[in-house]
């Protein structure tokens, strides 16, 4: 297929390209070329007239000869990037130079691509929509958030007018979300794109950061008003199954450990000397409400700590005694994450313990006004700045989770002195074999046997380009179509192991290719990973079995991505060489992280910093805190915490730790 024929979704028509060369012949070439693309075309045969040219009409793409009498390209390369009016219009510059040097000068002048002369047309126009693609999607970054907001508001709105019907509220939040997901992949899917790029800058790299964290908060927002809907709308089921207990518990206390070390507060983990090494619950939901009520202590704790207890508080009298603990052969005070992970079964006669999950904190507290209301969605307390934080639905959401699992939330608070919550759960409990099998915490570098062969058909170029550059590092032969005709095709000559397709496309959609799929003798083997950016149309067409195999939401996760291709190709993944006795973690039975485990620097660097804060210079904080790290090991913890609260704005949160240390010079 050829570029021109790939761009149908891409209107040339409304872009503008501005060619300097002083060559005639090449400018006929590259101006008839591109004007039969459908490009506007100006010209211009020396690099001052091209400046005002630039200035005046303000073209989106510019190409630029580097040999030319009077000012040659880089100089008027340099000139264009130091006019507000001109630079941030993409130069792609055109030479018959090769040379290495060359190459890098017109990188650092402010290039963004090169193309070698005699021109291959259809490497030119390929590297012409690519950086309208880039220009296109910067510039609708710059409006995403407002016009997130504007629907947020909208929704919120609806949510207060809305005494519909659980189908029509249904209906409503899957129009809704196809509309906010389908952006966020694209967002989402081009800034981990743009992360991977070793080119950019110090600056914007930490640019892109802040994209992706931002699109992934915006993300996380979608997805609490998802789960209090399909909540609301009985929806939502518990999968419970066997998982070991202290795993689980470890992972909730190192991410809430992480945050309190952050926040410059201790974080105390009191685990009982006879919990269970196995029980039977629904993994997600009890982490997503532990993760919730700790995340809600540690944000309103600023001075004090929070601190984490479970314990069993009743058990079945008839049942057998205390099982084993899984780490047999773990030394006092540790937990080897190498060693084993046990194979969990469930006994003929499992016991039943009362197991209580008790979070305290030295917090704001609450009064008893707004104990009454806690648990309703969209209330928030504190501060705008801790406001800001979240939507008001982590406490509603795991208030109806574990009225689900057949309990509730308590709540002791007293207003300027802290909260206890505490929910016990009936668990059962499971036997634990000795079996023993490495545990990798490494990154995945691809998998063991013969090569596995995916299609992935999505009408979204941004879409498919995202799983296709993620998985071809890792040895897949990824194949793409644009819409279930061209599935069918790739599937019909390649016939690969699997193929990923979204639902809802031009010419021939999901549905229709996998109805055809399943009708062929030639291809209904295949196994298919349906896509989309609406939960409910996915849970909705999979009752009625269509075909597929799996599906995966948008913005797709990698990990969940991952997950589902090695259970279905039956993988193994292979993954980097690491030491095993670098990847040992040390949890104390009661574990501590004291604000006195943060070790200041000088006061005249204190005084800089603090000084930094109040102008609000983000940028100058976080490189003054690279350079704090490099001056001595001992400020690292230090200056990660400043770094970690500026990339997230928190000017307020870098002020009050810095007083504290002040305050003891």
């Amino acid at each position: 297929m050829s570029v021109i024929a790939k761009t149908n979704d891409f209107d040339l028509k409304k872009y503008t390209i501005l060619i300097i060369d002083d060559n005639p012949t090449n400018l006929r070439v590259a101006f008839d070329y591109l004007e039969d693309c459908g490009f506007t075309i100006l010209v211009s045969q020396d690099g001052e007239s091209g400046l005002k040219r630039a200035k005046y009409a303000h073209p989106q793409i510019i190409l630029l000869d580097v040999l030319m009498p009077g000012i040659d390209g880089f100089e008027t390369c340099c000139r264009l990037k130091a006019d507000q009016a001109t630079k941030d219009i993409p130069v792609i510059f055109m030479t018959a130079l090769s040379s290495t040097e060359d190459q890098v000068k017109g990188f650092e002048v402010g290039g963004v691509d090169y193309v070698t002369k005699p021109l291959q047309h259809e490497e030119l126009l390929t590297r012409i929509i690519n950086h309208l693609r880039i220009q296109e999607l910067t510039e609708k970054l710059q409006l995403q958030n407002q016009e997130l907001k504007q629907q947020a508001i909208e929704l919120a709105k609806a949510k207060e007018a809305a005494e519909l019907a659980s189908q029509a509220k249904s209906e409503f939040l899957s129009n809704m979300t196809h509309e906010l997901r389908t952006p966020l992949n694209g967002i989402l899917g081009y800034a981990q794109i743009l992360q991977r790029d070793k080119t950019a800058t110090p600056k914007q790299k930490h640019s892109i950061d802040l994209v992706y964290q931002c699109g992934t908060h915006l993300l996380h927002l979608i997805n609490d008003i998802l789960e209090l809907s399909k909540i609301e709308a009985r929806k939502m089921e518990l999968l419970p199954k066997e998982i070991h207990f202290p795993t689980l518990l470890i992972s909730v206390v190192e991410i809430c450990r992480i945050k309190a070390q952050q926040k410059g507060i201790s974080f105390i983990y009191q685990p009982s000397s006879c919990l269970p090494a196995g029980i039977v619950a629904d993994e997600k939901r009890l982490r997503q409400v532990l993760i919730n009520l700790l995340s809600n202590a540690l944000k309103f704790t600023d001075h004090g700590g929070v601190t984490f207890k479970v314990e069993v508080i009743s058990n079945d009298k008839a049942v057998q005694p205390p099982l084993p603990r899984i780490y047999r052969d773990q030394q006092e005070g540790e937990v080897i994450t190498d060693k084993i992970m046990p194979l969990i079964g469930k006994a003929p006669e499992s016991p039943m313990l009362r197991i209580r999950f008790q979070i305290e904190d030295t917090g704001i507290g609450l009064n008893p006004e707004e104990l009454e209301t806690i648990f309703l969605p969209f209330e928030q307390f504190g501060d705008s700045a801790i406001r800001d934080q979240g939507t008001g639905l982590g406490l509603a959401i795991s208030h109806k989770i574990v009225n689900l699992m057949g309990s509730h939330i308590k709540v002791e608070s007293t207003s300027g002195k802290g909260s206890v919550f505490s929910v016990d759960l009936d668990l059962p409990t499971t036997t634990v074999m000795d079996h023993k099998t490495k545990i990798y915490t490494n990154t995945i570098v691809g998998f063991q046997g013969k090569v596995r062969k995916i299609v992935v058909v999505d009408d979204k170029p941004k879409n498919r380009s995202f799983i296709v550059n993620f998985l071809q590092p890792l040895g897949f032969k990824l194949l793409e179509a644009s819409n279930g005709v061209e599935g069918l095709e790739k599937a019909i000559e390649f016939h690969p192991d699997l193929i990923i397709t979204d639902l809802v496309m031009p010419v021939m959609d999901g549905f229709e290719m996998m109805r055809r799929i399943r009708s062929s003798e030639q291809l209904k083997q295949i196994m298919v990973i349906a896509t989309s950016a609406s939960v409910y149309e996915l849970e909705h067409q999979q009752s009625q079995d269509i075909g597929w195999i799996d599906i995966l939401s948008k913005p797709v996760n990698v990990e969940e991505l991952l997950d589902k291709l090695k259970r279905h190709l039956q993988l193994e993944w292979v993954y980097e060489q690491y030491d095993p006795e670098v990847s040992k973690i040390k949890i104390e039975s009661v574990k501590k992280v004291m604000p006195e485990a943060i070790v200041p620097p000088p006061a005249d660097v204190l005084a800089e910093l603090y000084d930094l804060a109040k102008k609000g210079n983000m940028f100058a904080i976080i490189k003054s805190a690279e350079n704090l790290k490099q001056l001595d090991d001992k400020f690292v913890t230090f200056a990660q915490t400043i770094s970690n609260y500026a990339d997230e704005f928190q000017l307020k949160k870098i002020r009050i730790l810095i007083e504290k240390y002040l305050e003891k010079n």
